[in-house]
């Protein structure tokens, strides 16, 4: 989310099939709603693809590799549907599953990983435009969706 501007729910709607490593992009065309329900983007203009750093594209292709070993222990098989960000539950007869991660488990994980590793208290992660590599004002001004080009300090 750092990475990409993601709104939270932009973020933990996807799935693999909305992540290209081959062309280093993701696609946003769905959310992971607060009532536990994949919804489409707030508005027309969030569905989107957006490009991804080299970075992005490294760990993604670890996480994926990550992940599917995390899931065959539980004798799941990750397939193109899968979150990429997921959580473990049992069905009521007992069988794991893997499902998309509550929005609230994720902001309270997120808030205590950003304090344990010195990042500070985040309000929000979209609050914060994270740039590691040089970013034009008008591609920040695109990925926060305004209509007008506004100043990198406005950023700031």
């Amino acid at each position: 989310m750092l990475d990409t501007d993601m709104r939270r729910a932009e973020a933990l709607g996807m799935t693999w099939s909305d992540a290209s490593v081959e062309n280093r992009s993701i696609l946003i065309e769905q959310r992971f709603a607060a009532d536990r329900s994949v919804r489409s983007p707030k508005s027309k203009k969030s569905v989107r693809r957006i490009s991804i750093s080299e970075t992005l594209t490294s760990y993604l292709e670890f996480w994926k590799k990550e992940q599917a070993r995390e899931m065959e222990a539980f004798g799941l098989e990750q397939v193109k549907g899968t979150p990429l960000v997921h959580s473990f539950e049992r069905t009521k007869d007992r069988h794991p599953q893997v499902n998309f991660m509550d929005l609230n488990g994720f902001s309270r994980w997120f808030r205590n990983f950003s304090v344990e590793n010195g990042f500070g208290k985040f309000e929000g992660v979209r609050t914060y435009h994270y740039v590691k590599e040089t970013v034009d004002g008008e591609t920040i001004s695109k990925r926060y969706e305004h209509k007008e080009w506004l100043e990198l300090r406005d950023y700031c």
